[in-house]
């Protein structure tokens, strides 16, 4: 599903993640080692630094995909689905997005620069709080909530029955 529209890659743990960096000296601190603990705080810059980098489609690996994806528009953003902790979200999504499946329609996009920026700062001065602070959110509400390129997708996901209630 979507090879046709994207080049599918899946990356194996932090060695290979810091191989299509450049080397370890590109990840944070914390992370520069193959057995460091990958939380939300860390995934929320993963995220960002390879859809920085590389642009592309990001798929987080426990999602189920049951059609195909649209294509990203060139200088766009595009966020599908709702935010996982809104218990109700009604037609036209919740205030936040789900940040499972991420657009970029090319590389070095100022939303996800600043953002990979941002996250990585605060992994690398390990700010304490991160696994509960919900960075993510924060991060999207500073850098992609109002931006022109932004484009959300709430309704293309399938964790909420019609009525927008969890299943």
């Amino acid at each position: 599903m979507n090879s046709d529209k994207y080049k599918i890659e899946v990356i194996s743990g932090l060695t290979d993640l810091a191989s299509r960096l450049g080397g370890w000296q590109e990840l944070p601190v914390g992370m520069q080692n193959p057995l460091a603990n990958v939380g939300p705080a860390e995934l929320n810059w993963i995220r960002a630094e390879v859809l920085c980098r590389f642009g592309g489609l990001w798929v987080h690996p426990t999602s189920v995909c049951l059609r195909p994806f649209p294509e990203i528009p060139q200088d766009k953003v595009v966020f599908f689905g709702t935010d996982g902790d809104a218990s109700y979200a009604g037609p036209g999504g919740s205030a936040l997005p789900s940040f499972y499946v991420v657009g970029a329609g090319r590389r070095n996009h100022p939303i996800f620069e600043a953002w990979a920026q941002a996250a990585f700062e605060r992994l690398d001065k390990r700010m304490g709080g991160q696994q509960i602070r919900g960075d993510a959110k924060w991060d999207y509400t500073a850098y992609a909530a109002k931006h022109p390129d932004t484009i959300n997708y709430p309704n293309l996901e399938l964790s909420r029955r019609q009525n927008g209630k969890h299943r």
